[in-house]
């Protein structure tokens, strides 16, 4: 488990190199889809700490995240918010069901 003080450390680091982009992110909890999110950071450990900060975060189990193309972005009443599984599904019909791990 990484701690929160080491992604502070790279989230400073990722900032320092000013490169924005945009992140989806899915909260499982054993296959639970706990929610997802997508948002603009600087590098995955800025995306985390940022859902934290948004209180998109649930607080629990793992979170597996992939960058997203400005393209394929969904309208703004989806961004930067706790997305239930049925929202996520409405701009990805075809998203992988959540799991819990690699």
């Amino acid at each position: 488990m990484i701690t929160q003080d080491t992604l502070a450390s790279v989230r400073a680091a990722e900032r320092e190199r000013a490169l924005r982009g945009w992140y989806f992110m899915t909260f499982v909890d054993g296959g639970e889809h706990l929610g997802s999110a997508i948002l603009e950071a600087c590098g995955p450990a800025d995306a985390a700490l940022t859902a934290a900060d948004l209180n998109i975060d649930p607080g629990r189990g793992r979170v597996v995240m992939t960058t997203v193309a400005p393209e394929h972005l969904p309208t703004e009443s989806l961004r930067n918010r706790l997305l239930t599984r049925d929202e996520v599904e409405s701009f990805w019909p075809s998203a992988p069901p959540p799991k819990d791990g690699p």
